[in-house]
């Protein structure tokens, strides 16, 4: 690929509308040990094996094939959904954010980037298993041992599952221990790794998977650290100071750590039982702590906490709290940060769209006032937001809840009655109750479980269930 006619610099970004960069310079590795193009789909590039190594999979025909249809300007209907769902509703998605992102700024206008069979990974998302202690409400069993269970009472009370985006079946069938990546795997990988620049280790639970450990000393050994950085998704439970101090090889480290809500919503949503909020918390100033004393020790390097979260409907009606209690962890209130938020302290708050009947989109119109009402008082609170990056999370919240999406009545209903369904399912099988979260959101669902129409829905699924049962 060169300039064109008129010698203009070369953009891959204008190769076509399609275009992402992530599968030319990524290596993604599923929890499933499955490849992907990106952490947003669970769509297969092929299966890690004895057989087939993840390099193999990364050269491999599926791949390959891809690459040719982003480059030609096609959409890849399922295994891309994720950010074209969000781009047609006008917000923001990964594609989009990877190609604003400094990180890869010079490989966008460097031809050689989109190779059909690239030659160097820049840039690693992988999960060593789905090994975790905990079992949040949107996750699933391809993403949490402790799910399985969970989900395999979920189908047979007529539910498909978790948000795995794999078969609910295939998906209650696996393991609470898959195989695990071996270090000749890691090897492999790394090896064609020379030059990343970005290390994206996601979960189950990273802090408590021994895999993980075993690959930051593969990094160490193959001098991967000193200029890559590395970003790790972790619920909290299992950090220490000495777990934090196998990370001090990386010249950039930013824990992100996942949390969608304060109190009972956190017990609620993410811990079940395994971690109280007062934890949770005490982990975050840990975190913040140590991540002080590593840039005091090396002014060269970025230590920082993100909080990630979620916007769903199950806290939509906590949103204040939530980026209250934020906002003093960080000490916002007491000092404005800086509008850079790569080298501070930082949260986001994406979205949620799947499962479908999660997200916000579906929230009823009785809980949708309160929910903006949650937002405006948030902006006329804290007006330091408007002014900050995560203001954009902020804006993808106000046109969720503001825009006329043209959804269908019968389709919202739909999914509003799977989430109250789902939720007494789930509340059932792990002794909680959906009544310490908002007594709005508890009226409602309990208004609509009450309703002849969600009951009539309701027996139609479970008839539709048993019937998919009885004729496998």
């Amino acid at each position: 690929m060169a300039s064109d006619q008129n010698d203009k610099p070369f953009d891959g970004r204008k190769l076509s509308d399609t275009i992402c960069i992530l599968p030319f310079t990524s290596l993604s590795v599923h929890a499933t040990r499955h490849l992907t193009r990106c952490q947003m789909t669970e769509q297969s590039s092929g299966q890690i094996s004895d057989s087939e190594s993840a390099m193999d999979l990364w050269h491999g025909k599926k791949l390959v094939e891809l690459r040719e249809k982003m480059i030609r300007g096609e959409f890849d209907e399922i295994g891309c959904r994720n950010c074209r769902n969000k781009e047609v509703k006008g917000l923001r998605s990964k594609r989009q954010h990877w190609h604003e992102l400094n990180l890869v700024k010079d490989l966008w206008s460097d031809p050689n980037t989109f190779k059909t069979l690239p030659d160097n990974i820049f840039h690693i998302d992988i999960a060593f298993s789905n090994f975790c202690n905990f079992k949040c409400r949107m996750c699933s069993g391809a993403y949490s041992s402790q799910w399985v269970r969970d989900e395999e009472a979920l189908i047979k009370m007529g539910i498909a599952g978790g948000s795995g985006g794999i078969k609910p079946k295939e998906a209650a069938r696996r393991k609470e221990h898959m195989r695990r990546l071996s270090e000749d795997e890691m090897r492999a990988i790394l090896e064609k790794s020379r030059q990343v620049r970005r290390i994206e280790i996601l979960g189950g639970e990273p802090f408590i998977n021994q895999e993980f450990f075993l690959f930051l000393d593969l990094c160490k050994e193959y001098g991967i650290g000193p200029n890559t950085e590395i970003m790790i998704t972790t619920n909290g439970s299992s950090i220490d100071r000495d777990k934090l101090e196998r990370l001090t090889d990386f010249k950039y480290v930013n824990i992100n750590l996942s949390v969608d809500g304060t109190g009972e919503y956190f017990e609620y949503m993410r811990s079940s039982g395994t971690m109280k909020w007062t934890e949770l918390a005490e982990s975050a100033l840990l975190i913040k702590e140590f991540c002080k004393q590593r840039n005091k020790i090396n002014p060269n390097a970025c230590w920082k906490l993100n909080i990630n979260g979620s916007y769903q409907i199950y806290n939509s009606l906590n949103l204040y709290d939530f980026v209250s209690w934020i906002v003093e962890t960080f000490d916002w209130n007491t000092s404005e940060p800086i509008v850079n938020s790569k080298f501070r302290h930082s949260w986001e708050h994406r979205l949620l769209f799947g499962p479908r009947h999660l997200s916000a989109l579906y929230i009823s119109d009785r809980l949708k006032p309160l929910a903006c009402d949650q937002h405006k008082k948030l902006i006329n609170s804290y007006p330091l937001l408007n002014s900050v990056r995560e203001n954009s999370y902020l804006k993808d919240i106000e046109t969720l809840l503001s825009k006329d999406h043209k959804l269908d009545p019968a389709d919202k209903e739909s999914h509003w009655n799977m989430f109250c369904w789902y939720t007494l399912a789930l509340d059932e099988i792990r002794g909680q109750s959906y009544r310490v979260l908002n007594p709005a959101l508890a009226e409602e669902i309990e208004n609509t479980v009450s309703s002849s129409s969600y009951q009539n829905q309701v027996e139609r699924w479970k008839s539709e269930s048993l019937q998919g049962n009885s004729s496998e």
